[in-house]
C-alpha cells in the first residue's frame, strides 16, 4: 500500500492556490454578485416611498471620470413617463438613480420604451427593490395592497415673465401714440371749422331785408 508523502500534499495545496485566481477570472460575476433577501411584493411596498408604473424614456450613464476609471457603484439616471402612481407622490416625468452594474445591485437590462413598475426610495432603485417589467400579475399584486393607481398629469410649465419695458420701447410707444393722435386732431379742427361755417351762413341768411331784392319802403 503506497503512502502519499509530504511533497504530494504541498503540491496539492499549491495547485489549489494557483487555480483560485483562474476561477475568479472565469466567473467574476459569481465572485461579485448582488445578494438580495427574499421579499414579497407587500414587503417591497413597505420599503419604497414611491411606486409607479410607466414607460422608461431615458437612461443617462454616469459621468466619465478624468482618469477614465469607473466603478460598478457609479450612478445611472433613469427618466420615466408615469402612467399611474400606486404609492407616494410622483412628478411626471419621474427621475431616479441606480448603480451602474448588477454587482452593486444596480438595475440591469433596462430598455427604453418598455413599461416597468418602479419601486423607488429616496430617489434610488435597484435589483433588490422590486423594480420589474410591468406585467399584469405584478400590477395585480401591487393593487391588492395599495388599491388602483392614480393617474398623474404632466407638470405645467411655469408662466413666462413678461419683459420689463425699456426706454427705447417706451419711446417707440410714445411715437406711435403721437402719430395716431394727429389724424384725430385734424378731424376735430375740420369739424369745428365746418360748424362755424354753417352757423355763419345761417346768420347771414337771417339778416333783415335779406331776400327782398330792394331797399325798404319809407
Amino acid at each position: 500500500m503506497s503512502r502519499r508523502g509530504p511533497r504530494s500534499s504541498v503540491r496539492a495545496v499549491l495547485g489549489a492556490l494557483l487555480l483560485m485566481p483562474m476561477l475568479l477570472l472565469i466567473s467574476p460575476t459569481a465572485a461579485m454578485a448582488c445578494s438580495c433577501a427574499a421579499s414579497d411584493t407587500e414587503a417591497l411596498l413597505g420599503y419604497a416611498d414611491t411606486v409607479a408604473v410607466g414607460e422608461l424614456t431615458g437612461v443617462e450613464p454616469p459621468a466619465t471620470r478624468a482618469d477614465g476609471s469607473f466603478s460598478s457603484d457609479d450612478r445611472v439616471t433613469y427618466t420615466v413617463a408615469v402612467d399611474a402612481v400606486f404609492q407616494g407622490d410622483s412628478a411626471d416625468p419621474l427621475t431616479f438613480r441606480s448603480a451602474s452594474h448588477g454587482a452593486s445591485c444596480g438595475l440591469e437590462d433596462m430598455q427604453v420604451g418598455t413599461d416597468y413598475v418602479f419601486f423607488v426610495r429616496d430617489g434610488e432603485s435597484g435589483l433588490c427593490d422590486g423594480t420589474s417589467r410591468a406585467t399584469a400579475a405584478l400590477i395585480a399584486e401591487v393593487e391588492a395592497v395599495t388599491g388602483p393607481g392614480q393617474a398623474v398629469s404632466a407638470a405645467e410649465p411655469e408662466p413666462t415673465a413678461e419683459p420689463e419695458p425699456t426706454a427705447e420701447s417706451e419711446a417707440a410707444t410714445d411715437v406711435v401714440s403721437d402719430s395716431e393722435s394727429v389724424p384725430v386732431l385734424w378731424l376735430a379742427l375740420a369739424a369745428g371749422f365746418l360748424v362755424l361755417l354753417a352757423v355763419g351762413w345761417l346768420m347771414w341768411r337771417g339778416r333783415p331785408g335779406r331776400g327782398t331784392g330792394g331797399h325798404p319802403s319809407t
